[in-house]
């Protein structure tokens, strides 16, 4: 399951500047909003002039999946009225399309059932995999330590028949494991790929084989 997740919105500069109105942010510089004790718990904008591709505008969103309490299935569903209620409907009405969003930053987070919990552990910890921290701070993408490139797979003991795992993945390791361009972004891969039991347990297993820990995600 996803724990947590950052979507990238690319907008056109007025909606930029209407968002930053209703929110009572300054549009002329990156600020932010915070909403600590709920699923959508950081709302930042920037804005970056390029020498070759111009002016963009972007909007980045910081949601804890787990407090959605909603299926994949249900997630666009649940994202655009939690946008609606935040920014307003008439903004909503210029708002990029579900397909459009960018995920540069996703957690897929799940306990297994194995055999030897101890020795698996063990084993792990020799090929230098990190263990599983729930409470890992990492709102503030751009200041973060994990590795960008590659999939950061975590492995802990969960209880005497169980493991827990947490896959750190930032955009550009999510666009190494999803070869299929066409969900590919600037910086991370199309948000109704990530939110996607296919791609979770794509990934997930891709990590376990590395590992060579004989167990799968079904």
């Amino acid at each position: 399951m996803i724990k947590n997740m950052n979507l990238l919105h690319y907008l056109s500069e007025e909606t930029y500047k209407n968002i930053c109105n209703t929110l009572a942010l300054d549009s002329s510089k990156g600020s932010c909003v915070s909403y600590p004790k709920k699923a959508i718990s950081l709302i930042e904008h920037f804005n970056i002039s390029y020498k070759q591709f111009g002016h963009i505008w972007f909007l980045s969103v910081h949601i804890n999946f787990l407090k959605t309490k909603c299926e994949y299935n249900d997630f666009n569903v649940w994202l655009f009225e939690q946008y609606k209620e935040i920014f307003g409907k008439k903004i909503m009405e210029k708002f990029p399309k579900y397909e459009q969003i960018i995920c540069n930053y996703v957690e897929y987070y799940n306990i297994l059932k194995v055999d030897n919990v101890d020795l698996i552990v063990k084993n792990v910890k020799e090929f230098g995999c990190p263990s599983v921290e729930l409470d890992l701070d990492i709102s503030d993408l751009k200041h973060s330590k994990k590795p960008h490139g590659k999939i950061e797979f975590c492995i802990s003991k969960k209880d005497g028949r169980h493991i827990e795992t947490l896959a750190h993945c930032f955009g550009t390791a999510l666009k190494k494991r999803i070869k299929d361009k066409s969900y590919h972004g600037p910086v991370g891969i199309k948000v109704d790929k990530i939110v996607n039991k296919d791609t979770e347990i794509e990934i997930v297993n891709w990590s376990l084989k590395k590992y060579k820990l004989g167990i799968q995600l079904e």
